[in-house]
């Protein structure tokens, strides 16, 4: 064997004979190795290390779903039977009482939405608009006429006692909820809209008098001469 392909032999390290960590037993060519107690696995992990996961079986995932499922019953007959016991208990009230509590339920929600933030009145009237979205889909064409009906009512009333500044407040923020309803609506509700709108406006006129057909003219001659007066440059051109 040359030179170039020789092998290296390390020597083989062997204990000192005065080493406490090996003790013989007596016998030639065996020893039993007695670990020191700092020479023991630590049972927690090292720094910058992880600690092994083992992952539950299946059994034991479908126990836990069962689990789960009994406690969502639970917690949901325990609701339902609330929501009942409540029923009756509002449908025995006098009006005394009855007012009394939408009025006490009133000043809890107004102080309520007093410290909540924009994000939180962002998530309220998303949910609100979700709960009563999804409540108008469920009821009937009776449920649906009286409901608009009452709202009428309600609103004709509201507005014989409101004042100017009210009345630009409601107006307006009505606007801005028009406008992002439509820049949300795609061609085939435009067109729809549209030929709603023309339908409602047909119907209204012809039932008009000469008084409110002049208080609507006038109307909007005010409105068009408020939209023109915000107008750009350009915009008055291409109208």
């Amino acid at each position: 064997m040359s030179a170039a392909h020789a092998t290296r032999v390390l020597p083989m390290q062997l204990p000192a004979p005065n080493d406490p960590s090996v003790v013989t037993d007596g016998e030639q060519n065996t020893a039993v190795d007695r670990a020191r107690p700092e020479q023991l696995p630590s049972p927690f992990p090292k720094p910058g290390g992880c600690v092994k996961y083992q992952r539950p079986s299946v059994q034991v995932l479908s126990l836990l779903i069962r689990v789960f499922e009994c406690l969502y019953l639970i917690n949901l007959s325990q609701c339902s039977r609330d929501a009942k016991r409540m029923r009756i208990i509002r449908s025995q009230e006098s009006e005394q009482d009855h007012a009394a509590r939408l009025i006490a339920s009133q000043e809890r929600q107004a102080r309520l939405r007093a410290s909540e933030t924009s994000r939180q009145r962002e998530l309220r009237l998303r949910s609100e608009r979700s709960r009563l979205m999804a409540f108008r889909n469920r009821e009937s064409s009776e449920q649906r006429n009286a409901r608009l009906a009452a709202d009428r009512e309600v609103h004709a009333l509201s507005r014989e006692s409101e004042n100017l500044i009210d009345r630009e407040s409601r107006l307006s923020s009505q606007r801005v909820l028009s406008a992002r309803i439509h820049s949300q609506e795609t061609d085939e509700q435009r067109e729809a809209r549209l030929t709603a709108d023309k339908d409602a406006h047909a119907l209204s006129r012809e039932s008009e008098t000469f008084t409110d057909r002049e208080s609507r003219l006038s109307y909007l001659r005010a409105l068009s001469a408020r939209i023109r007066s915000h107008e750009t440059d350009e915009q008055r051109a291409a109208r």
